[in-house]
């Protein structure tokens, strides 16, 4: 996820947020970036279970990502909007 939003930023500059926190059962990894960000489409190919969904353009981390979560019982979410950024949240039970 760091190495995906790294990657996103602008080769001078740009800002990488990264949060860690535990909500009661969920304990959550948060990664935000101000970089290039993602189409709705590219967020769903990424997600998606086919490893060659997404193409080129794909964020291989966070397909990976999305398999660690769940292989955990945990999610990923991605929120993000072209030339505006991304935030991503990997969330997991917190005993897992």
């Amino acid at each position: 996820m760091l190495r995906n939003a790294l990657d996103a930023l602008p080769p001078r500059g740009g800002k990488l947020g990264l949060r860690v926190t535990r909500d009661g059962e969920q304990a959550s990894v948060e990664v935000a970036d101000d970089g290039r960000g993602m189409a709705g489409d590219l967020i769903e190919r990424v997600l998606s279970t086919d490893p060659f969904a997404a193409g080129e353009e794909a964020r291989a981390g966070l397909t990976l990502a999305r398999g660690v979560a769940e292989r955990h019982g945990g999610t990923l979410e991605v929120l993000s909007e072209p030339d505006r950024g991304t935030v991503v949240r990997l969330s997991v039970p917190a005993d897992a």
